[in-house]
């Protein structure tokens, strides 16, 4: 969630969220951080938003994206990030995403040369 700079564009936009609330947390969000609160994948439990940003998980992390995934209870979730490539997330995160939920849409987005970063919308 960093410094709400993801949050803060699918707030702006209708046509992805269509009036749902936008969860993002971090463990060390600054304090001009627009939208993200402090919070872990424990913090997901009992929160009324609907809709969950993971943004760019790192692989290197094992657990992370997983762990989060399993601790939402919402039924949307934007995932920001490369498909089954390596550069964001896990094998097993991607496979958690595809048994659990259900892929609503997805777009291209601007990035760097050979990466393939999209913003993916699944609702469970």
């Amino acid at each position: 969630a960093d410094n709400g700079y993801w949050a803060s564009l699918l707030r702006s936009c209708s046509r992805v969220l269509r009036g749902n609330n936008l969860l993002a947390l971090d463990i060390k969000p600054p304090p001009q951080a627009s939208g993200v609160a402090y919070g872990t994948a424990a913090s997901l439990k009992n929160l009324p938003q609907r809709t969950l940003l993971i943004c760019m998980p790192s692989p290197g992390e094992a657990g992370l994206a997983e762990v989060a995934l399993a601790s939402f209870g919402g039924d949307r979730l934007a995932y920001v990030g490369e498909w089954g490539t390596g550069l964001t997330a896990t094998r097993k995160f991607h496979s958690q995403l595809l048994r659990d939920f259900e892929l609503e849409g997805q777009i291209k987005l601007p990035c760097w040369a050979f990466t393939r970063v999209e913003l993916f919308l699944f609702r469970r």
